[in-house]
């Protein structure tokens, strides 16, 4: 993931907003703007698509799911799988967005809270999300990817024969 997409998971619209217009103590030089503006976008791009899930038939199921609710959390395995079932409707209305997927799941509660605890306790491969995956993929960039990175792309790549039979 990069900078850019980590500052628009981390702070807020008005605080971007605030970066953006050079408000506030510290001036931004060109390329910190530039990444500012860069933060804003991402950030308006997923709360678009977050409003346009909350708008459609899914957005109880994505809300339970998003906010780590016991209703939708507990009908799966495991929170990992309740990950997957989160950005599987992330992909429904992003057409497969791996990056924004990705964005999703770290504003998640569920996310935040699963993968915040000790390994010993987190079976099911959370903390590990954003750790560099060892093995090269098909198909894919020379860009080093993250273990949830690889996770998105199985899962975008399960759900190719799924949309195609449809």
């Amino acid at each position: 993931m990069e900078y850019t997409e980590r500052l628009s998971i981390i702070m807020t619209s008005e605080q971007l907003e605030n970066l953006v217009a050079n408000c506030g103590s510290h001036k931004l030089n060109s390329y910190g703007l530039n990444q500012a503006k860069e933060a804003l976008s991402y950030y308006t791009e997923d709360f678009n698509l977050m409003q346009r899930i909350m708008h459609s038939r899914s957005a109880n199921k994505f809300d339970d799911l998003f906010n780590n609710r016991g209703s939708q959390v507990n009908r799966y395995h495991s929170p990992r799988y309740a990950a997957g079932a989160l950005a599987s409707i992330v992909f429904f209305f992003n057409r497969g967005n791996i990056k924004q997927a990705d964005r999703i799941l770290h504003r998640s509660n569920l996310f935040k809270i699963w993968s915040k605890l000790p390994d010993e306790r987190n079976r099911w491969g959370l903390s590990t999300w954003d750790q560099p995956y060892s093995e090269t993929l098909p198909n894919c960039s020379s860009k080093a990817i993250t273990k949830g990175q690889h996770e998105l792309e199985r899962l975008k790549q399960l759900q190719q024969p799924i949309k195609e039979a449809i």
